[in-house]
């Protein structure tokens, strides 16, 4: 059994087209936790295997890059992650003396929960989730900017709130020169 599933694996390697290589992505407006208007990019990437094989999907934490920010809230899947582990979702974990929660307290465990993502059918695992993700964020930074010798350099991200933020993403071909995650731009963080 043990070299059949090698030599299996060795057989998909050489085979064209095993899996398929996806760049999942969106962009969309909000406010960060300072109240200032900035874009936003959700992203991952998964690996999708065909069901002849057997091979689990694979992905990529779900990244939230926010605009003038050098700080990216990160989502992953059960197990993956303290505090994923106990909530049993795809959640992005507390930092603790950095983040304030929804109460008003520090963060004071890496277990709390700080975020999730899910969709429509409750997926609580990011190979699962479809085309249209709700992101809900339960915390804020301490501090939105840190120094850094001479220059102060901002660490916000996406706003706290009890509606989720529902975000329809696009599925593209990793490889795919044409389909990317767009750039953040940052013409606006000088003002």
């Amino acid at each position: 059994m043990k070299y059949w599933k090698y030599g299996g694996a060795l057989a998909c390697a050489m085979l064209s087209g095993c899996a398929s290589y996806h760049a999942h992505y969106a962009s969309f407006d909000a406010r960060n936790s300072a109240g200032e208007e900035r874009k936003f990019v959700v992203e991952w990437q998964s690996a999708k295997y065909p069901g002849w094989i057997w091979f689990d999907n694979e992905t990529t934490p779900v990244k939230i890059t926010t605009q003038c920010s050098e700080y990216e809230l990160t989502f992953r899947d059960p197990g993956h992650s303290e505090c994923s582990t106990e909530a049993n979702a795809i959640a992005a974990c507390g930092r603790v003396g950095k983040d304030i929660s929804r109460d008003g307290r520090e963060v004071s465990s890496p277990t709390q929960v700080c975020g999730t993502v899910t969709d429509a059918n409750g997926a609580t695992h990011i190979s699962e989730l479809g085309r249209e993700i709700m992101i809900t964020v339960s915390c804020w930074p301490e501090s939105t900017t840190y120094q850094d010798g001479d220059e102060k350099k901002n660490i916000d991200y996406l706003k706290h709130s009890i509606v989720p933020y529902t975000i329809k993403t696009i599925e593209a071909p990793l490889f795919d020169m044409n389909r990317k995650p767009p750039q953040l731009s940052d013409n606006i963080c000088e003002k």
